[in-house]
């Protein structure tokens, strides 16, 4: 099981961490011992709490109203209950690992901006 995401009372508890503003509503891999969630919605009178409690509930295929916040009501770390089966909402909640560089990007090469040339980077220069 994930760090993030425990059994409990019938259901799963799953830590976040919530950065409110973003550009969109998404999952964003793991902080530390949470799963992190951008969310469109800015941290005002409660928007963005009403939006995660409507992402997150979107994401396990269960009703908004069925997604509690049981701590973190005006913290980025926030912990919600959700009625589902643990490994139900790990599937769900997965977030493939991000790729070493982008698709279709070559990788970069040796710096030319120092002045140096390729071979006082592999070491072969020994003067």
């Amino acid at each position: 099981m994930t760090p993030w995401l425990r059994a409990q009372g019938g259901g799963v508890e799953i830590t976040l961490h919530v950065q409110p503003g973003a550009s969109r509503c998404e999952l964003a891999g793991e902080h530390g011992e949470a799963l992190k969630v951008r969310i469109a919605a800015r941290a005002v009178e409660g928007s963005a709490n009403a939006a995660l409690r409507e992402f997150i509930a979107e994401c396990l295929g269960v009703a908004r109203r069925e997604v509690r916040i049981l701590r973190g009501e005006k913290s980025r770390r926030k912990v919600l209950w959700a009625p589902i089966d643990p490994e139900l909402a790990r599937r769900k909640l997965a977030v493939p690992p991000a790729p070493e560089h982008p698709p279709g990007r070559p990788l970069a090469g040796p710096s030319r901006s120092w002045g140096g040339t390729e071979n006082d980077l592999n070491g072969e220069n020994t003067e």
